[in-house]
């Protein structure tokens, strides 16, 4: 049992051992056993917490101990949340995901949470992107883009209007902007 990322999880959503029990419909010392690892986690109490924490049925059971559930890939972070207008958020509390197989060990994940926006056809797609560089030779390719003020966004990076400045197309858009660095999106899956 990972304890570490259950209580991250709970603590990132206030949820307290008492209100995990509440909903997993168990008295709060069967929770405490099972995030002690005294207590296998049944399947419908995974799946609940998968509901209850924002994350997929195999990191819940991967975390709580089951190692067949494992796939051929490899963990890697959640860098990033993709919101309706293009920009990136920061996720909440520690979120990974599983990369697919061949994919480098030091790629990083963006979620898409796009839903009721412009970009909902975005929504549920993971974007994985390579290790991060200065944007010269990335002008054509879709990017995780870091911008001179910090912010990050994703997009197709193109040559700015001005010297030293690029533009960007896609989900988020801008003209002659200053970029720190790019990583290329690698693959998506959704």
């Amino acid at each position: 049992m990972n304890r570490p990322f259950f209580d991250s999880l709970m603590k990132a959503r206030r949820l307290s051992v008492r209100e995990v029990a509440r909903r997993l419909d168990l008295p709060p010392s069967q929770v405490s056993f099972m995030l002690q690892g005294k207590r296998r986690v049944q399947l419908v109490e995974a799946v609940r917490l998968a509901q209850m924490l924002g994350v997929t049925l195999e990191e819940v059971a991967i975390n709580a101990g089951v190692e067949e559930a494992r796939l051929t890939g490899h963990r890697v972070s959640v860098v990033g949340i993709l919101t309706g207008d293009g920009t990136l958020a920061e996720p909440e509390g520690i979120e990974r995901t599983t990369a697919p197989a061949g994919l480098p060990k030091d790629c990083v994940a963006i979620q898409a949470r796009t839903s009721g926006t412009r970009l909902e056809w975005l929504d549920g797609f993971v974007m994985f992107a390579g290790k991060a560089g200065p944007p010269d030779g990335m002008v054509g390719h879709f990017c995780h883009i870091q911008l001179a003020g910090g912010q990050q966004v994703v997009g197709r990076l193109r040559n700015g209007y001005e010297p030293g400045t690029y533009s960007i197309s896609g989900p988020y858009t801008a003209d002659s902007v200053a970029v720190t660095s790019v990583a290329p999106i690698i693959t998506t899956r959704h």
